[in-house]
């Protein structure tokens, strides 16, 4: 076992032992009756809801767009358990919070074709809102830019953010997005 993959067996989701209540005769007990003090909860110890959770951090993270959710989402009917957890290991342990955990979901799904993370097509609008605010371009061509961002591969997405680190830099600007 490599330490990057969790125990299918292992919960997050187990409830501690309730509090002791006073029973009508002022007797300390406890509410036999619950045995989750020790077990999983029914709905969150299976590896298809390590699965969900693990796509639902990709999405709200803006690693995935909703479609690219759905995709996951479906993905998870058909996989192993096997793989089931070592996605939701692989998204646990892969930096969800920067996006890099986001190739989990594309070496899981080999069917998926990777793209700009929502993040990344934010920020390529933002850059043009800047360049469009320090006057190295005008207001149409900042929305036209922006509106590139949409259809743009990562790739260029990547090289762009790159290039107009300074958006007082109009000079370089100009040939950043081709």
């Amino acid at each position: 076992m490599t330490n990057d993959t969790c125990d299918p067996e292992c919960c997050t989701h187990i409830q501690p032992e309730p509090e002791p209540s006073s029973g009508p005769t002022g007797d300390s007990t406890s509410n036999s009756s619950n045995s989750s003090n020790s077990t999983c909860a029914s709905d969150g110890c299976n590896s298809d809801s390590a699965f969900t959770d693990a796509c639902e951090s990709l999405q709200f993270f803006s690693c995935i767009d909703a479609a690219t959710f759905d995709d996951c989402s479906a993905v998870c009917m058909t996989a192993s358990a096997e793989d089931k957890s070592t996605f939701a290991s692989c998204v646990g342990s892969g930096g969800v919070t920067q996006c890099d955990a986001v190739g989990c979901y594309y070496t899981f799904n080999p069917e998926a074709v990777p793209g700009p993370t929502p993040q990344q097509i934010a920020d390529c609008k933002m850059s043009c809102e800047s360049l469009g605010f320090f006057d190295c371009l005008t207001g149409t061509e900042a929305a036209s830019w922006a509106a590139s961002c949409d259809e743009a591969t990562q790739e260029v997405i990547e090289g762009f953010l790159i290039c107009t680190a300074d958006p007082t830099d109009c000079a370089a600007a100009v040939e950043c997005f081709e």
